[in-house]
């Protein structure tokens, strides 16, 4: 997570996103923007404008935090 100004952060959004599996393992991604997220899905961009997509036969529980 990158160090950003007081402007930046005004007109962006920075959501941390937490996912926890079944067997206790963590994933935490960092987002600008979330399209989608539900217990078997994740559509976002991240903080560089790349398209993240996370998808698991498995469900997960997830945490979304807003930074900024």
């Amino acid at each position: 997570m990158k160090k950003r100004s007081w402007l930046y952060r005004l007109f962006n959004d920075l959501y941390e996103i937490q996912l926890v599996f079944e067997d206790g393992k963590q994933e935490t991604y960092f987002l600008q923007h979330i399209k989608k997220i539900d217990n078997n899905l994740l559509k976002g961009i991240d903080e560089e404008g790349k398209k993240v997509e996370f998808k698991s036969v498995k469900p997960f529980d997830y945490k979304v935090k807003k930074h900024y």
